[in-house]
């Protein structure tokens, strides 16, 4: 393991570069960051050697692991981000964990979902390469690279979740089954069942709150979609988009001015989050 550790530190300076050459940031700003990245990959690496292997409590899921510890933490991670739809740090998570370990197929399809170019070719090759051979779950989730974005593209992607729900009880796949559903109803209901099966195993359910909560808001109950938000935040405090989502709300209350308050307040967490910048923006650019 000692000889993989500094690949793993390179991942802030990674991140620091990859951001200074496609998002318009302060420079100093980038600077300040790339300590605080390196920190957090820091405390990351000292997470990942201390933790002892857990059997997972579900079965025939998403084959997300591979030999090399640190990479299979980063993996976990990067699901989570992904789940809290903060996708940049999903990308830079899954980015290093495949320079680590290359055969994380699950990791590359997440970054081919993510990228566009050349850089989505790559990894839909390197997902195809690798998912031989595993179960059928893990096939169906790189199948999902194969569907085109066109009007039936929602449904077909529905179609493979599905599959997949029937195969595993995996929290990730029934997140996503989920909320591929159609109906809305079914939607709460299903978010329902995975909130009831996490919270007794005592995982985080911060995500399902802040997904109830904006149907709750679509369906016309604002204040209890609100709350709804409220609890995300409580259960992800070092989040940035349950700032953004609290601040998404305000909008909707019609309170732009708290809802500049809050997207300012996801911007000093995490300078990068790029929903809320653009938010942010948007809504001073004439102030």
């Amino acid at each position: 393991m000692a000889n993989e550790i500094p690949s793993f530190l390179y991942a802030s300076y990674n991140l620091f570069m990859y951001l200074q050459d496609n998002l318009s940031i302060n420079l100093n700003a980038l600077k300040t960051m790339k300590t605080i990245i390196s920190i957090i990959f820091l405390s990351v690496l000292f997470s990942a050697c201390q933790k002892e292997k857990v059997k997972s409590p579900f079965h025939d899921g998403i084959a997300w692991t591979g030999s090399n510890d640190i990479a299979n933490y980063l993996a976990m991670k990067g699901i989570g981000y992904l789940e809290n739809v903060e996708r940049e740090k999903a990308y830079v998570i899954f980015d290093e964990a495949v320079k680590l370990d290359s055969s994380l197929f699950a990791c590359h399809t997440a970054l081919a979902m993510l990228s566009r170019g050349e850089k989505r070719d790559y990894h839909k090759m390197m997902a195809k390469k690798y998912v031989e051979g595993k179960n059928e779950t893990s096939r169906l989730f790189v199948s999902l690279l194969d569907i085109e974005w066109d009007s039936t593209a929602r449904e077909k992607r529905a179609a493979v979740w599905a599959k997949m729900h029937e195969i595993s009880d995996g929290p990730f796949i029934h997140f996503r089954y989920a909320t591929s559903r159609s109906d809305t109803t079914e939607v709460l209901q299903e978010l329902d069942k995975l909130e009831a099966r996490l919270s007794e195993l005592k995982m985080n359910t911060g995500h399902i709150h802040n997904i109830r909560g904006y149907i709750m808001s679509y369906q016309g109950d604002i204040m209890g979609g609100a709350n709804e938000i409220e609890k995300y935040m409580e259960l992800y405090p070092e989040g940035y988009n349950p700032l953004d989502s609290r601040a998404e709300f305000y909008l909707i209350a019609g309170d732009t001015a708290t809802a500049i308050e809050y997207y300012k307040k996801a911007v000093n967490k995490f300078p990068f989050a790029t929903s809320a910048r653009n938010s942010l923006e948007a809504l001073t650019k004439n102030n």
